[in-house]
């Protein structure tokens, strides 16, 4: 359920009224009070919500279409920079996503966690929402390094919309890196679907330079046993390799109480600990 301000906290009586009209999904109300002049970029006074946003966070397309028409903003911003867009993709509301980017709303927008809508969306798993952002011109990658729906998505564990953006993602300069922090994402949420599908598109072996973490060690330290056996089958991942600590996969689990992972990375070939090098451990 979403929460709503008290009409009686609003500015006027009016806008009062609109709101009103607006979380009961009352369309006919609604157009009386539009066509009596009442504000269509009213918002609420403390979360400064406008009615567009809480129109869009609803899904409901006639209401959405209504506030468009007598001219409501697409570009206003809540708190948290989230236009309305933001927050119809993060909902999943396909009909209310499709009416805000044919009136304008602009699809690279940046919450203040640097989100996209198409991030929201994906971030949520709403793979027609995903679709359509993309064919509308949704960017993948943002301009902020290994922060893209890609990521997102395979932190989440949605394979199929991982699949998607990887089949048709614009080319970056650093797209391995990119194609590894998704790598990453997947094996911290410990999403063998996802990893088989970033495999599939040809991430990398080797942790990139710029990495401070590898797969292999991230999924130990978890305790994702199927992960970790994608990665060595593939050759995506060295049982021997360490941590910046010095620290490698099968030490990273057995401290973290990961008993079958500790089991299976023997069998994959992991050397047996010398109880000397837990000396320093933290």
């Amino acid at each position: 359920m979403f929460r709503k301000e008290s009409p009686s906290n609003l500015n006027g009586e009016s806008s009062s009224e609109l709101f009103e009209a607006i979380y009961q999904g009352d369309s006919q109300t609604l157009s009386v009070l539009l066509q009596s002049g009442v504000n269509p970029n009213s918002k609420t006074p403390f979360l400064q919500k406008s009615a567009l946003e809480e129109a869009s966070k609803r899904g409901d397309e006639v209401i959405v279409a209504l506030l468009l028409e007598a001219g409501a903003c697409v570009t206003d911003v809540d708190l948290a920079a989230c236009t309305p867009l933001h927050h119809a993709a993060h909902s999943g509301h396909l009909g209310c996503v499709r009416l805000l980017v044919e009136h304008g709303s602009a699809l690279e927008s940046l919450d203040v966690f640097k989100f996209t809508p198409l991030m929201s969306a994906a971030n949520k798993g709403h793979l027609n929402v995903v679709q359509y952002l993309f064919n509308k011109g949704s960017k993948v990658f943002t301009t902020v390094p290994c922060h893209s729906a890609l990521s997102v998505a395979a932190g989440k564990g949605y394979a199929e919309i991982v699949e998607l953006l990887c089949d048709n993602a614009e080319r970056v300069e650093d797209m391995e890196m990119e194609l590894y922090s998704a790598m990453l994402a997947a094996a911290k949420g410990g999403h063998p679907d996802v990893v088989r599908v970033l495999i599939r598109e040809g991430a990398p072996a080797k942790r990139p330079e710029k990495c401070s973490e590898s797969a292999i060690i991230c999924a130990a330290k978890r305790g994702h046993t199927e992960v970790i056996k994608l990665l060595i089958r593939h050759g995506k991942g060295d049982v021997e390799e360490t941590d910046k600590n010095g620290y490698t996969s099968l030490m990273n689990a057995l401290v973290n109480g990961h008993n079958e992972t500790v089991k299976t990375l023997l069998l994959l070939g992991a050397q047996p600990l010398n109880i000397s090098a837990f000396d320093e451990w933290p």
